[in-house]
């Protein structure tokens, strides 16, 4: 059984495999596969027609903020 974050949104249509884990505010659209014991991190972001096989871990993305410099 997957575990989902109550503050995530998962497509009642979506495949995820066992012992898949999404985070908070991650968002998964209806035509998704999600292989066994996947790791969805929070604010990710999975589209249409994606299939990921087991054992994947999403990468967690440094977003600038307005004090960064570049």
């Amino acid at each position: 059984m997957a575990n989902i974050h109550p503050l995530a949104t998962v497509h009642p249509n979506a495949k995820l495999g066992e012992n898949v884990e999404v985070g908070p505010y991650a968002y998964i659209e209806e035509h998704v596969e999600i292989g066994d014991g996947t790791k969805v991190l929070p604010h990710a972001t999975i589209f249409n027609y994606v299939k990921m096989g087991k054992l994947f871990q999403t990468k967690q993305r440094n977003r600038p903020s307005c004090g960064d410099q570049e």
